[in-house]
């Protein structure tokens, strides 16, 4: 008899031990009232910063709004904004009606209304970029447009097809139809 209680009690113990003992589950996203596709966050405001190799910050991307969509893995922003502030090289601001981001922040893709403007650490014209549509890479300091864009600096202007830049070396390539005018 003795024997017998022992064992149920060990066997208790045992079972007890694998319960409580077991890894929880992976948090999920909470589905949809409705039964669609699982609920993510939603900010007002929402400011991302981002750091370069120093620690020093970079970028900050501020959004009037964003929203996660984690069925897609992807950030969702409206009235989107940039200040991009390398250490050795002009600062540029950037601001678009409309946005998207993987969660990892590689790339944001822009749209509506793009404006990309420098500001010259001389006393030299702003160039000031506009677009459609835009993807803007921080951690290689480029962004680009497969929509037309026009880009201005003082009384010159430049509309091109295409367009790659390097915001940190002050770099512009410009593909297909390009037409520019340049004043004295």
């Amino acid at each position: 008899m003795r024997n017998t209680v022992l064992m149920i009690v060990l066997g208790a113990l045992a079972l007890a031990t694998c319960f409580y003992g077991r890894t929880p589950p992976a948090p999920q996203h909470p589905p949809s009232a409705d039964g669609g596709p699982p609920l993510g966050y939603y900010l007002r405001d929402a400011r991302i910063l981002g750091t370069d190799d120093q620690g020093r910050v970079t970028y900050r991307i501020m959004a009037d709004n964003l929203e996660e969509l984690p069925g897609d893995q992807q950030l969702k922003m409206e009235g989107v904004r940039i200040e991009y502030e390398p250490a050795d090289a002009d600062s540029w601001l950037i601001s678009a009606g409309a946005g998207s981001a993987p969660k990892d922040g590689s790339e944001l893709a822009l749209e509506g209304d793009v404006v990309l403007r420098n500001k010259p650490r001389d006393d030299g014209n702003a160039v000031v970029i506009n677009a459609e549509a835009l993807r803007f890479f921080p951690d290689t300091s480029s962004a680009e447009s497969e929509t037309p864009v026009r880009i201005s600096v003082g009384d010159w202007h430049v509309e091109a097809g295409r367009l790659r830049t390097h915001l940190k070396g002050d770099v512009m390539e410009l593909e297909s139809k390009v037409h520019g005018k340049f004043a004295k």
